[in-house]
């Protein structure tokens, strides 16, 4: 493990009550304190919260990477005590090894019985923080945003059946409560997202690309933003929510339309400059955007064709290449370019790659990101230098916020650059940058 993940790991440590980050009882160890929970107050409250999606990290990342993110789920647990938790609540772990958090709630108050829609306001306030806190760490990571589970239960003392049956009967309807509670989170954002695509309520706006020999911009790349002041305002959380609802294809094929009305309306995108806009492989088969509708669009808003370069991730291209190959084949007669987006994320396609000879390969965030402090990171991006000038191809590295990043990916011949460090994105097209190429 290197110095910094210590530091971070012993930091977070710190930041947590030692009882909650070396939690590992099961409610199995506290089946006669829950029985005698029932006999006294007459009831067993429970709050049900599953992170079991996060698992996913361990997979992929190994144990170290989950185990960090599980404290951070453990601190907001912790953080949770005095505020919606009371000192007499009880955490335990479904398993010795868990990842579902069963949390006892004794009364508020003495001689005072929680109810069902007690309990459901504080499972709500929970789930509303805990899904905030662990998604967008997650999404870091995995680059999609995890479901976090929180169901609560009420079960009332009766003599006729065992204490553990009842304690059972709680744990089952939580599980019943919080997979209802997800059911209906995903129709509320369906029915926001159908509003959002038919009211057409998306904005775009634009982060430039800078050419570092001439010290200006090559291009723009159209971005996507929601309504403002709404979870639905970042792009992650509009096509998490439109891949779980089946409305991709919709909600792709309008932050397209909307990128090229914007470029081409008021800002009025200079013919100097391409114009970089994000779809997925199966939209480009969209009828709207082929043939004839095609070049009536640029038509009618004074882009040219060869402006126009469409980004696809790498993966998409690769999980879907016969498809992404005859779709891109209108686009490139058209003399339309495309660029290969997050490269180096993961998928190891470079025969496909090459076979489809893109214009532009941009290198994922996650090669950029603290590249000075990492020699093999720079030995991926000298690779992907390699080929990209074997097949002909323009190499970007994005999500520069750093001097070092800047300096380093400079040095290593990458003649392209995106990032906050010299421009944020804006609906105005920025044409100086706010650090010295």
């Amino acid at each position: 493990m290197k110095e910094t993940q210590i530091a971070e790991r012993r930091a977070l440590a710190l930041a947590v009550p030692p009882d909650i980050l070396l939690q590992r009882d099961t409610f199995r160890d506290h089946h006669d304190e829950l029985k005698k929970r029932l006999l006294t107050d007459g009831f067993l409250a429970l709050l049900l919260v599953d992170v079991s999606e996060i698992n996913e990290v361990e997979r992929a990342y190994g144990s170290s990477k989950y185990e960090d993110l599980m404290d951070m789920v453990r601190k907001v647990v912790a953080e949770f005590k005095g505020d919606q938790l009371r000192s007499n609540d009880l955490v335990t772990l479904n398993e010795k090894a868990g990842d579902i958090f069963l949390i006892f709630l004794g009364p508020r108050k003495e001689n005072e019985h929680l109810l069902a829609e007690d309990i459901e306001k504080i499972g709500e306030r929970v789930d509303a923080e805990l899904s905030r806190r662990i998604r967008q760490t997650v999404f870091a990571i995995l680059r999609k945003r995890p479901e976090v589970y929180v169901g609560t239960s009420l079960v009332l003392q009766n003599p006729l059946i065992r204490g553990e049956r009842l304690v059972k009967r709680a744990i089952d309807e939580a599980h019943q409560a919080a997979r209802l509670n997800v059911q209906r989170r995903h129709l509320r954002n369906k029915q926001e997202l159908q509003r959002i695509i038919l009211e057409r309520n998306i904005t775009t706006v634009f982060q430039p690309i800078w050419d570092l020999d001439k010290k200006i911009p090559h291009g723009f790349e159209a971005l996507c933003r929601g309504p403002a002041n709404t979870e639905f305002r970042s792009p992650a959380a509009l096509f998490d929510v439109a891949r779980k609802a089946d409305l991709l294809f919709e909600l792709d094929h309008l932050c397209r339309r909307k990128a090229l009305e914007s470029a081409g309306g008021r800002a009025k995108l200079s013919k100097d400059y391409k114009l970089f806009i994000n779809t997925l492989p199966f939209s480009i088969r969209d009828p709207r955007f082929q043939g004839k509708d095609l070049i009536d669009l640029f038509d009618g808003i004074s882009l040219a064709p060869e402006q126009i370069v469409l980004e696809v991730t790498e993966s998409d291209a690769i999980d879907n290449f016969p498809l992404f190959v005859n779709a891109m084949k209108d686009f490139m007669d058209l003399r339309c370019l495309v660029a290969i987006d997050d490269m180096g994320a993961g998928y190891s396609g470079l025969d496909k790659i090459v076979h489809l000879r893109p214009n532009y390969v941009k290198l994922d965030m996650g090669l950029v990101r603290d590249i000075h402090t990492s020699f093999v990171k720079q030995q991926l991006v000298q690779t992907f230098k390699t080929l990209a000038d074997k097949i002909d191809a323009k190499l970007i590295a994005e999500g520069i916020e750093q001097p070092e990043e800047l300096e380093v990916v400079r040095k290593l011949g990458v003649n392209f650059i995106q990032g906050n460090l010299l421009a944020k994105p804006s609906q105005a097209f920025q044409t100086t940058p706010s650090f010295r190429l």
